[in-house]
């Protein structure tokens, strides 16, 4: 492998917080993009705001990992040429209707019927929430909905909650605008699997298989739970640093500017 590797690890929701141990464990050098700073909380608008920044940025990435709703934020980086290759870690949103593709999300969520009284407990929390002001039952109801019984769920609360707070007040206005929806990654992905490469965790196997037999690609199952990154990072490292070792035929344009960096861990 190269020992100069230019690696990126974006998410948009949470940021450099959770993702920094990840990255010191990675053979190369390594930045953590900052999460979405607008005022926002809807996963795509984060995602644009990070795509606009990353935009003006005059490097040329070896490779960029996403996590979660950063896959579009990936995907086009390569699309732009400003990636060579990305790794769509659980890239569960932005996804189009495909064959078989809505049934494997319902399963694989692991939903579960609510009942009444979990209807009006829900709405009592979200009721709390405002431009201004959300309440910590609100973040554990979004950790539980999102990832229920994995061990990390109360460490990602924590983080997704310092995020969150860091971007109040909220602009409804920028969420209801269609230009900050971008968090599209399957084109991308279609268009080049060889440099795109998604990932899914064993709860979203069936997601992985639904999406392959649609497209005709196949896509990597990784045998680990949704936030190994945060609880057992050294797996999801070396899986990805074998990754970076594997030879792949694309290669830059020709003439394609890079701006090499220190070796080390950052935020960017």
């Amino acid at each position: 492998m190269k020992a100069e590797l230019d690696v990126l690890i974006v998410d948009p929701v949470v940021g450099a917080g959770g993702l920094m141990e990840l990255a010191g464990k990675l053979r190369a050098s390594v930045e953590v993009a900052q999460a979405g700073e607008v005022h926002g909380t809807m996963p795509c608008v984060l995602s644009a705001a990070v795509t606009a920044r990353l935009q003006r940025d005059p490097r040329v990435w070896d490779w960029v990992i996403s996590v979660r709703d950063g896959a579009g934020v990936a995907a086009q980086m390569v699309s732009r040429g400003q990636a060579r290759f990305a790794v769509l870690m659980d890239p569960v949103s932005g996804i189009p209707e495909l064959p078989g593709v809505a049934d494997a999300l319902m399963v694989d969520s692991l939903a579960i019927m609510p009942t009444q009284a979990d209807l009006d407990r829900m709405l009592a929390v979200v009721s709390q929430v405002t431009d201004t002001y959300v309440p910590d039952a609100y973040l554990a109801l979004v950790a539980e909905a999102l990832f229920r019984d994995d061990p990390g769920a109360s460490r990602w609360q924590g983080l997704y909650g310092e995020a969150f707070r860091s971007r109040l007040p909220t602009d409804p206005e920028r969420e209801r605008d269609p230009q900050w929806w971008a968090d599209e990654w399957v084109d991308v992905w279609r268009n080049n699997p060889t440099a795109v490469r998604p990932w899914f965790t064993r709860r979203h196997h069936r997601l992985a298989s639904a999406l392959s037999s649609a497209t005709g690609i196949p896509i990597a199952v990784q045998p680990w739970d949704d936030l190994a990154w945060l609880t057992d990072p050294s797996v999801v490292a070396e899986a990805l640093n074998l990754e970076f070792e594997r030879p792949r035929p694309v290669d830059l344009e020709a003439g394609a500017s890079r701006t090499k960096s220190p070796p080390g861990v950052r935020q960017a």
